[in-house]
């Protein structure tokens, strides 16, 4: 077993705000895919945009739309970057776990009908 460290999030979103509104605007429309991969080199910020799309989605009246900027003190932030919310499946590269998804009745690419990642 191992320690996680509190998540260490900025609380302003920088560079990536279209990503962001292009997110929210996909959920305001009932759009936005029930599965999403973030793919891109360590440190653009791929975990700062969840994160912020997170408090918006969880606790929108307390997130700053004008601002982009995550209430720290609101509930969700806090188990969020406590790794205590119960809706957020948390991986990271030191996990032992493997994540699955389960596709219906339907094979991609002559596969079998669930797609695995061992995050080793």
């Amino acid at each position: 077993m191992f320690y996680l460290e509190p998540l260490n999030i900025s609380d302003k979103l920088f560079g990536l705000e279209k990503y962001f509104r292009d997110f929210i605007r996909l959920y305001n429309e009932k759009r936005f895919p029930k599965v999403l991969l973030i793919s891109g080199n360590k440190g653009l910020g791929k975990h700062t945009l969840i994160s912020h799309f997170l408090s918006y989605f969880y606790n929108p009246s307390s997130y700053d739309l004008k601002n982009l900027m995550i209430n720290d003190r609101s509930k969700f932030f806090d188990k969020y970057i406590n790794y205590t919310f119960s809706n957020v499946i948390y991986i990271n590269s030191q996990s032992k776990s493997s994540a699955g998804v389960d596709f219906p009745e339907q094979k991609f690419w002559g596969q079998s009908n669930t797609y695995q990642h061992n995050a080793t």
